[in-house]
């Protein structure tokens, strides 16, 4: 019907602007700032790393998550050398059905790392399955973190 062709297109529109946005963010991550390594979180459903995503040469700490069916990206300014500068929190994506969101590896083709040993990792696998009503879409890429 009409109103699943557009919960469709809704669908498609959301999850290719947060999967855009994510796997931008994670390929300009950081490393070698004395703030502590990039990958600093990295679980199933969460993913914290440090990226200077707005060009000013510091590095921003950025953290999204998977809260219940949200994916949340908190964005944290430096503030000297800690991270405690402003921070603004917003949902990027709704109806998110995936678990895990993501996988880590040290090479594509791999098997993936350890639990432990993720903050390792120099490739990340990103799914986001939505569901709504009637429709599932997912999207996955493959992202290598070319600044570690």
């Amino acid at each position: 019907t009409f109103n699943q062709a557009i919960d469709q297109l809704t669908t498609m529109h959301h999850g290719e602007r947060a999967m855009r946005t994510l796997t931008r963010e994670l390929r300009a991550t950081a490393s070698g700032v004395d703030m502590r390594s990039a990958l600093r979180t990295a679980t199933d459903r969460d993913v914290e790393f440090t990226a200077d995503i707005d060009g000013d040469n510091t590095p921003e700490l950025i953290r999204y998550t998977l809260t219940e069916s949200d994916l949340v990206r908190t964005l944290t300014h430096a503030q000297g050398s800690t991270y405690t500068g402003d921070t603004a929190t917003n949902i990027v994506a709704e109806h998110v059905s995936t678990n895990p969101i993501f996988n880590y590896y040290t090479l594509p083709d791999t098997e993936p790392l350890d639990p432990t040993l993720t903050t390792t990792a120099r490739v990340i696998t990103v799914t986001l399955t939505f569901t709504t009503g009637k429709t599932t879409i997912t999207f996955s890429e493959l992202v290598t973190l070319r600044n570690q």
